[in-house]
């Protein structure tokens, strides 16, 4: 192949995210017989503006050789000047700016320098190269110009297919990796008003179908956010006040995306009649509006509009909105059904956890938030239960992993430690060893840990805690006087080894003392040691430890902030 390269532009892009790899290969293909074969000069650069590819025709226009071009700085190679041939500023230099907005460009006549210092005009345009939403180059793509106007060269139509192909596979591509992660619909949308804008729209709007016969609009996007703060934007509408011919209701229905090549100012067309906030404050001049449409349902509906009457809407552009808008709504059903999974989960773990008992002389509250990531049901849990005689059993645990098999286990586990409990009345460690027993019987192979405890009452008016410990974290008492330590022994192994002789620890409560029993997404963060958590909760914990218990595990929560990847659960008890 006839071609000097580092790096080939057209190889940076794989295949588009839910497409045939075949279509992008066929791309590229074109595009390097493109790259190859032009008449006109074409290189391409890294972030930093260093060449990493260049075509024979680049060579010859700027009298370099590839050796010489690779690796070096266009602004410094091309010494780009204004068309009066005057040096342009590095700051200035629209090459650059290209990295810089991500948006492409093009001039006229303006002149570039070839190697033997002489200058000649060029007709140039240029592309950003977007790989993951980052744009780490760009494409260059110009050609000797008449620098009388009267008799400039028409542009290839392939040097337009080049630079436009590239913008668009690269708007496409960071379009996937922003909707992708979005995890709620409306937040999706918003991010989809705001990627169009400007690359593809001036201002942009975006409805919802919150019912058969309802649209809320949702996002709004304009080039210049300032002026958007100035107006609200809420609105709703009826589906069934929109007339037939409305291009709103004509896309509800199932039509594709539909293009208004010409917008009069002040006309009364039917677009205009939906949003005469927005006509009447940006104008517009041409329009396209598209179906949100996934899995055969129509979610919604997207308003792109321009401005500028040089530079109209037209039939290509519906290809390139439809595939944008084909990706957006697959987004958008992809987090309603995550929403839906998560709800459905979350009211399953939480029909899995007891309610609390009212315990003589001991205060109770719980909590359980579910892991900020995932859409599963976990194995976390906790249980509070009178024993006879007046004590309470106080149980905290976790079994490993997410979902419906996690929680069945969990389930398994708690049930099966309560009987224990309450048929046999034995110690701590003597029931966890029989807990180990069963476990091991039942052949269940998941890693779980657990606390179990029992706080009694003597004659005398003490309280006590009796605990063994399974391989879980630390419980954290706090005592008056503004002292907090973890009740680190024992700390035996996890649940599931039957030959174990696990031991018990013994510890006075005072009155006003408060015990927090939690899982380890409390403390756990992937990017901070077990170490650093636990202290940081003994501080948060112990600065909140006069505040009511209610309001002592919101705020401990809210300060030791979510789990992102885990759920976390809180058993607190006071001593009045």
């Amino acid at each position: 192949m006839n071609i000097h390269e580092r790096r080939r532009p057209m190889d940076i892009h794989g295949p588009v995210q839910g497409r045939s790899s075949e279509k992008p290969q066929v791309a590229s293909a074109l595009l390097e017989a493109l790259f190859t074969s032009l008449d006109a000069g074409v290189c391409a650069t890294d972030a930093e503006g260093r060449v990493t590819a260049c075509n024979p025709e680049a060579e010859r226009l700027l009298g370099y050789s590839a050796a010489e071009l690779l690796g070096r700085p266009i602004h410094e190679l091309v010494h780009h000047r204004r068309s009066d041939g005057r040096p342009l500023p590095y700051e200035e230099c629209r090459l650059l700016a290209v990295t810089r907005t991500g948006c492409p460009d093009r001039g006229e006549n303006e002149m570039f320098v070839r190697r033997d210092g002489t200058l000649f005009p060029v007709s140039w345009s240029s592309a950003p190269i977007v790989v993951d939403g980052v744009v780490t180059g760009l494409v260059v793509v110009f050609e000797h110009a008449s620098t009388s106007p009267a008799v400039q060269p028409a542009r290839p139509a392939e040097l337009t297919v080049l630079a436009e192909a590239n913008a668009r596979l690269g708007l496409l591509e960071e379009a996937s990796a922003v909707l992708v992660s979005a995890l709620e619909p409306r937040e999706a949308l918003r991010r989809l008003a705001r990627i169009v804008v400007p690359r593809l729209a001036d201002w942009s709007v975006v409805e919802l179908l919150v019912e058969p016969d309802r649209l809320e609009r949702v996002a709004v996007g304009h080039h210049n956010p300032d002026r958007l703060a100035e107006y609200g934007f809420q609105w709703q509408l009826s589906r069934t006040n929109l007339t037939a011919a409305h291009p709103l209701a004509r896309v509800l229905h199932g039509e594709g995306p539909i293009l208004l090549e010409r917008i009069e100012p002040h006309a009364q067309t039917p677009i205009d009649a939906a949003y005469p906030e927005f006509f009447a404050r940006f104008g517009a001049t041409s329009a396209i509006v598209a179906p949100l449409t996934a899995r055969h349902h129509v979610l919604g509906a997207i308003t792109l509009v321009r401005n500028d009457p040089d530079r109209p809407y037209g039939k290509e552009d519906l290809r390139l909105v439809a595939d944008l808008t084909e990706r957006a709504a697959l987004a958008v059903d992809n987090t309603r059904l995550f929403a839906a999974q998560r709800q459905l989960g979350e009211a399953m773990q939480r029909s899995l956890l007891p309610r609390l008992p009212k315990a003589e002389g001991l205060e109770l509250a719980a909590r359980y938030v579910p892991a900020g990531e995932a859409a599963q049901v976990g194995g976390d849990w906790y249980d509070a239960f009178p024993l006879p005689e007046g004590d309470t059993a106080l149980v905290i645990g976790d079994v490993a992993g997410h979902g419906v098999r996690s929680a069945a286990l969990m389930a398994k586990v708690r049930n099966m430690l309560r009987a224990l409990v309450i048929d046999r009345g034995e110690a701590p460690p003597v029931v966890l060893g029989r807990l180990d027993r069963a476990l091991r019987h039942l052949d269940v192979a998941d890693m779980a840990t657990g606390i179990l405890g029992y706080v009694e009452s003597s004659r005398s008016g003490r309280s006590w805690l009796r605990w063994a410990n399974a391989g879980h974290p630390p419980p954290l008492l706090l005592t008056p006087g503004r002292r907090a330590r973890f009740l680190d022994r024992p700390a035996d192994l996890v649940l599931g080894f039957g030959h174990l002789s696990r031991e018990e620890g013994r510890i006075m409560l005072p009155s006003g003392s408060t015990l927090l029993l939690y899982t380890d997404g409390l403390v756990e963060r992937r990017s901070l040691t077990l170490d650093v958590g636990l202290a940081r909760l003994r501080r948060i914990a112990l600065a909140l430890a006069d505040h009511p218990l209610e309001d002592f595990c919101d705020a401990v929560l809210e300060r030791m902030g979510t789990g992102a990847s885990d759920d976390i659960t809180l058993l607190a008890a006071r001593v009045p």
